[in-house]
């Protein structure tokens, strides 16, 4: 083990743990960095970084053996704690085990650790809830309510790391939606709100909740990385709290429709023949009802979308804003400026609806199991889906629309026959070769 700078980084396999190790492993001041993964294997990582596999929710050793805790702690200086559940749609249980549990077996953990220096803890700015106005990066407690059982449990985890501040070096960085690389748009893991636009461009969004003047946060993927990285070093002061967010850079929620119904006329000539309606925007009582309706009576589909709104777009109707000067204060020293929302957006929103015709019969299924059939099986490539009456006239007019999203172009009429939708094998492999 090495007696320098030694940073272990917990959820090192996640959306922001990935580039997160690979950055700080090209940082001069870090010797070596341990990434702590669970489920997700992190792959080829460099020389300097070393990967465990282990478990917060298991115990304060991390899930790893007694003796392997135990070096680990005696070398620590910095601990990452990214791990986390950050399912909107996660049971209460499953929240609590690795947002609450897990923080508290971080901090036991951390405890143990003679030569620790810093811990950043990531949380989110989704702990402000059902709160409305500006929010300041020293705010917590409240009694406004949450959306979902990620909000309420990085709350209670983020109570806990306040009190453990008395006698713990710690900092916590509170992140916004993460939408996707500030230049290329690209992202590893789709969250909700990737999900919520791919909904959009298929019109199963018809409504959400929310006002026109609602501010909606996010940040690049890239620019959170390169900011933690920083916090974590040179930039760590014990007992802050960060906001990533894009502060006064928000974009309000009807021109952020706006500007994603444009980039799909922009980007995809063949989706502005369907002439789709802007989402209409309602009140929460509203859209409740709406998705009570289709619950009782709608498609398999239109339920499955409404679902993955129900889950993050109530946020809408409560609006707010985060006040983030420390933090700009603190990245503007070393030099790291935050890059323009509306940018962003439009180049993740460009990077969802990008043609790939790879691994298409791996999408075409999974798409088949889950948005049309509302389960995840059992059906393979090879199912008969007419045959078997799993497929009828209208789902067959939503999963055209999916596949020209993925190939990029439109299916001429002539193409429109029972012998090319038989199954998923035959769909990816007529429409996903190549147009002649």
């Amino acid at each position: 083990m090495s007696k320098g700078s030694f940073v272990l980084v917990t959820g090192a396999a996640g959306t922001i743990g990935r580039p997160l190790v690979a950055r700080l492993a090209q940082t001069p001041s870090i010797d070596q960095v341990v990434a702590l993964t669970h489920h997700d294997p992190l792959g080829p990582s460099g020389r300097l970084v070393r990967v465990v596999a282990g478990d917060i929710t298991k115990d304060g050793n991390l899930g790893l053996a007694p003796a392997d805790a135990e070096m680990m702690s005696s070398s620590v200086t910095t601990i990452v704690h990214g791990a986390a559940n950050t399912r909107f749609d996660a049971s209460l249980q499953e929240a609590q085990a690795a947002n609450v549990t897990g923080t508290r077996h971080v901090l036991e953990f951390a405890r143990r650790c003679p030569r620790l220096n810093r811990i950043v803890a990531l949380s989110t700015t989704h702990v402000a809830g059902r709160r409305t106005g500006t929010i300041f990066e020293d705010d917590l407690e409240h009694e406004a309510g949450f959306v979902n059982t990620y909000e309420a449990t990085k709350y209670e985890a983020e109570r806990d790391l306040r009190k453990a501040m008395l006698d713990l070096p710690i900092a916590v960085a509170r992140i916004s939606t993460v939408t996707g690389d500030s230049c290329s748009g690209a992202i590893g893991k789709k969250g909700a709100i990737h999900q919520a636009v791919r909904l959009m461009y298929a019109s199963l969004a018809p409504i959400v909740p929310g006002r026109d003047d609602s501010p909606v946060d996010f940040i690049a993927l890239d620019h959170a990385v390169r900011a933690i990285a920083l916090l974590a070093t040179e930039g760590f002061e014990a007992g802050a709290t960060w906001h990533l967010s894009a502060g006064a850079d928000t974009v309000p929620f009807g021109e952020l429709l706006d500007l994603t119904l444009r980039t799909f006329m922009e980007n995809r000539p063949s989706w502005r023949k369907r002439a789709i309606e802007r989402p209409a925007l309602v009140d929460l009582p509203t859209f409740e009802l709406f998705c009570q309706s289709v619950d009782q009576v709608g498609d398999s589909t239109l339920r499955a979308s409404t679902a993955v709104i129900a889950r993050f777009a109530p946020q809408l109707v409560f609006p707010k804003s985060f006040d983030d000067r420390r933090c700009c204060e603190a990245l503007a020293r070393a030099g790291v400026t935050k890059p323009d929302s509306r940018v962003i957006w439009t180049r993740m929103v460009r990077h969802l609806i990008q043609p790939d015709s790879s691994g298409l019969e791996t999408r075409i299924l999974e798409f088949v199991r889950t948005s049309l059939l509302g389960r995840a099986g059992p059906i393979d490539a090879d199912t008969y889906l007419f045959d078997e009456g799993l497929i009828d006239s209208l789902k067959i007019l939503q999963l055209i629309a999916f596949i020209e999203t993925e190939v990029g172009r439109t299916i001429p009429d002539t193409d429109v026959v029972m012998d090319n939708f038989r199954n998923v094998r035959t769909m990816a492999a007529r429409f996903g070769a190549p147009v002649s």
